[in-house]
């Protein structure tokens, strides 16, 4: 079914894709969140960057970006692919939702255990071909270690760049040049982007270019919303 593999994580868990055609609007726009798939048995560092064109990307080979959210509750995840163009990511191509149940618990230092099967699941049901994924975490952690986007890369044969966009500055003793503050719109408050697969100047750039006059991109606002709305509108018996 998929090239990318599974987890022992995620082989512990059941996971079901629904079927939802309905949009969403943010900000003016109207995201598209058509799913496709078979539905439960009763029917998911340094110094800063700021870009005066926010709706501007420059890049060499047209694509599709995948922006990925997982929202929990209490026995089940649910896990959302918001996937745009790359040339123009203000237009949504479609969505993706899936639910896992059983998902892992939190396990401090170990925030990756719990996202990644998630994640993994609702991109191995995207059928278009992802140039880029972005996450709501950091790739690389500002002392160098492997975030979540660093061992999602891996986990995805290390072919797809993973784009790490973290709300929340992450403070260590140690602080490597791995990290980049990006101010969107009138923002006064950062992004932090970290990256792998590609490089961070590169990465700032296109964090700065999504769409969106706000702090946080569009797309990956709509990922939040989709897997959060999913994720508290399930009943856990639906997909046990």
């Amino acid at each position: 079914h998929s090239h990318w593999g599974r987890t022992a994580h995620e082989r512990q868990g059941k996971t079901f894709l629904v079927s939802i055609v309905k949009s969403v609007n943010i900000g003016g726009t109207r995201w598209g969140c058509s799913s496709v798939g078979r539905a439960p048995r009763s029917q998911r560092g340094s110094r800063g960057f700021k870009s005066p064109h926010l709706h501007q990307i420059n890049l060499i080979m047209p694509g599709f970006f995948a922006f990925v959210d997982v929202s929990y509750a209490e026995h089940h995840a649910a896990a959302a692919a918001v996937i745009t163009w790359s040339q123009a990511p203000q237009e949504t191509a479609k969505t993706y939702i899936v639910f896992v149940a059983k998902a892992c618990r939190y396990v401090p230092g170990n925030f990756y255990r719990r996202e990644m099967p998630c994640i993994l699941k609702v991109l191995e049901e995207a059928r278009e071909p992802i140039d880029t994924v972005f996450v709501d975490a950091y790739a690389r952690l500002p002392d160098g270690r492997p975030g979540l986007g660093a061992r999602l890369f891996s986990a995805l044969g290390g072919k797809i760049p993973v784009i790490g966009i973290a709300k929340n500055h992450f403070i260590t003793a140690e602080s490597r040049d791995v990290v980049k503050r990006v101010f969107r719109g009138k923002s006064e408050r950062p992004l932090y982007v970290s990256v792998e697969g590609i490089g961070l100047e590169c990465a700032a750039k296109l964090v700065s270019g999504l769409p969106g006059p706000y702090r946080i991109p569009y797309p990956m606002k709509a990922a939040h919303r989709l897997s959060k709305k999913a994720a508290t509108s399930l009943d856990i018996k639906e997909i046990e």
